[in-house]
């Protein structure tokens, strides 16, 4: 049996964004304040991640979608560039800011809250 290994050209057209991702040992009641363990700034949206996996494992990749003219879209980007994924057809637009969220993430439980 011969099995050949073909990298194939996936295209992606999604909605991305920046997220703050914020590690808490515990969400916080409300009114109160709780120490941040980690924090960190990464791409996401559903369509980018599964493109960045695709483009680790080999495969060609390209996304359409918009951001803005920001520093966020700097980070979107710079992250697409270094994942190797292409961006023609993508539009950087002028007055439009790029979407962001702000992601707190309980590190005892994994539980998330997102505000975007």
């Amino acid at each position: 049996m011969t099995t050949t290994s073909q990298k194939s050209s996936i295209f992606g057209l999604g909605t991305i964004v920046v997220d703050h991702q914020v590690y808490l040992n515990q969400f916080p009641d409300a009114d109160t304040k709780c120490e941040i363990i980690e924090d960190r700034f990464q791409v996401g949206g559903p369509v980018p991640t599964a493109l960045a996996l695709l483009s680790k494992w080999g495969h060609s990749t390209s996304f359409q979608g918009t951001w803005g003219q920001d520093a966020y879209g700097e980070m979107i980007e710079k992250d697409l560039q270094e994942r190797r994924i292409h961006m023609a057809g993508s539009v950087a637009k002028a007055g439009r800011k790029s979407g962001f969220a702000h992601v707190w993430i309980e590190r005892t439980t994994g539980r998330r809250t997102i505000a975007c």
